[in-house]
């Protein structure tokens, strides 16, 4: 299977899926790790690690995208920052969660992607 293929596959089980808690993550998580293989980048180890999340747990995705924070593609990515912060929050990290959505502002490429980040922080309840 081609690169293609395989992301192909992922946006298909998210099509097909009725539900996130429905989603077929070990399916999800096989396709991430070929591509990972095939044509690894630093946004294929950040989606893998989402989709780790879903099937193995909130720390397992907190885990990889730690392991993450050292690619310099990514420090510069505000979705690697949300994608930290949207895992703490789930946690109950909320302090945390507040920090990565802050570096995500700071990244921001956009106004949308910044209020789209901004709301995130306002929603936090620091504990």
């Amino acid at each position: 299977m081609s690169r293609w293929h395989l992301e192909a596959g992922i946006a298909c089980e998210h099509a097909i899926a009725p539900s996130i808690d429905k989603t077929d993550w070990d399916r999800v998580v096989g396709f991430y790790e070929v591509l990972a293989q095939q044509s690894w980048s630093p946004v294929v180890a950040l989606n893998r690690s989402l989709a780790l999340a879903e099937r193995d747990g909130l720390d397992e995705g907190r885990r990889e995208l730690s392991a993450l924070a050292g690619e310099g593609k990514l420090s510069r990515y505000p979705f690697y920052w949300a994608a930290r912060a949207d895992l703490e929050r789930r946690a109950g990290r909320h302090a945390a969660a507040r920090e990565y959505y802050e570096q995500a502002v700071a990244l921001a490429r956009s106004p949308a992607e910044r209020v789209s980040f901004e709301r995130r922080i306002e929603s936090l309840k620091i504990s």
